[in-house]
């Protein structure tokens, strides 16, 4: 079994793969060698864990060795002594454990060749003490399991000779399109169910950063308590996100709603949000929808992306998007519309069918003036916070008008 699933797996069945397998290793049937490795290391770092706990479990006592050895600490020496080490745990019948995450010895030969360009140079196994231990194989009662939060290329010496005597587990990165499925996923394990409207809510407010998507999941899951479910509600009131209100801010903008749009910025602030922060985050966002609305004018994109699915969205753009169009926009990968998340995509095209190219350009040219007099004037941030909504709101009244009809 070299690999436990093929590269490329999607995330969903990667997950059912490994969930048999934890089962496998309670049970006593698992291997006594494993390299957990891949393209995030949340996940890398979550599936060392459930398979530490797996093997640990499997113990008849709680009096399992286990030798943790991690970065600097990880030399190519320590980690062949410690695999050749049995442990007094092991007269009893117990393994003993040795988990490597990130060794410090990948950095040297034999294992330091051009693995950027997914290469690694013909070498001698004899040039490592941890090569030789896993070569003529582990004692009986030692399990290793290494843990690299890197996605080590097929010609890597580890990566072939873990291949040869024991399991690889290639971890992906999550697709837009699986973030859902890993949400649901990780609330279920959590004992909790989440609506789909609360996911859309949550990957609007987080992005996908599975770090702070599990963090916000377990604050949701202790919050709801004995109700078990995650409504859209909850996750509006726990999750903060200044992206997000920047979102309702332009909404209300572009609707002219002045006491709506005060009181959201107003809330910012008294949360503490530095007005200067407030000013570029909508700054950027009117960048986006610029973009956005120049993509609907020359018909490269139209309104039919509106009733995509959000995870086919960056298919859509694949379709159509051709270099020339690529290269018009913004090199800066965070002020650049096409490398957004597909809901921060789907949100600019919606505001952007409402805002003509002029008013966007105009509502930069306030925002900047906001930034200099913030700068320069000495004016309270609460004062400045209402001048700059009364120009916007005034200036999208006056443009709404007459907008330029958009095809669809």
């Amino acid at each position: 079994m070299p690999y436990l699933f093929k590269r490329g797996e999607s995330f969903k069945r990667a997950s059912t793969a490994l969930n048999q397998h934890y089962r496998k290793v309670e049970r006593g049937e698992g291997e006594n060698l494993y390299l957990v490795c891949g393209e995030d290391d949340f996940l890398v770092r979550q599936v060392t864990k459930r398979l530490m706990r797996a093997l640990l479990k499997q113990q008849t006592d709680d009096t399992m060795p286990f030798t943790v050895l991690e970065g600097e600490g990880a030399t190519d020496t320590a980690v062949a002594d410690a695999l050749r080490s049995i442990g007094f745990g092991a007269l009893f019948g117990n393994v003993h454990l040795v988990v490597i995450r990130d060794p410090a010895f990948l950095q040297h030969p034999p294992f330091s060749g051009n693995a950027s360009n997914g290469k690694c140079e013909e070498v001698s196994q004899f040039e490592s003490a941890v090569l030789q231990v896993l070569a003529r194989g582990l004692p009986h009662q030692v399990v290793a399991l290494f843990s690299i939060c890197a996605p080590l290329p097929d010609s890597h010496p580890l990566l072939q000779l873990i291949v040869e005597h024991g399991v690889v587990i290639f971890l992906n990165r999550v697709r837009v399109r699986e973030l859902p499925t890993f949400i649901r996923l990780t609330a279920k394990r959590l004992g909790v169910r989440i609506h789909q409207v609360a996911i859309d809510e949550l990957l609007e407010r987080v992005g996908d950063n599975l770090w702070q998507l599990n963090a916000e999941l377990e604050k949701l899951a202790n919050y709801v308590g004995e109700r078990k479910e995650i409504e859209l509600d909850d996750v509006r009131t726990l999750v903060p996100s200044l992206t997000g209100d920047v979102f309702q801010l332009i909404d209300f903008i572009a609707q002219g709603d002045v006491a709506h749009a005060r009181m959201l910025l107003h809330a910012l602030l008294q949360r503490r949000e530095p007005l200067p922060r407030i000013l570029y985050m909508l700054a950027r966002q009117y960048r986006l929808l610029l973009q956005a609305r120049w993509l609907l004018e020359q018909r490269v994109i139209s309104s039919q992306l509106l009733r995509r699915r959000t995870h086919e969205i960056p298919d859509y753009l694949h379709e159509r998007i051709t270099d020339d169009v690529r290269m018009r926009l913004p090199e800066n990968a965070r002020l650049n519309l096409l490398t957004q998340n597909p809901y921060a995509i789907r949100i600019a095209v919606e505001q952007a069918q409402a805002l003509p190219i002029a008013t966007i350009i105009e509502a930069l040219s306030i925002i900047r003036d906001a930034d200099v007099a913030l700068k320069t004037t000495g004016a309270r941030d609460e004062e400045l916070a209402d001048w700059l909504v009364i120009q916007l709101c005034q200036l999208t009244r006056n443009s709404t008008k007459s907008i330029p009809k958009i095809h669809t």
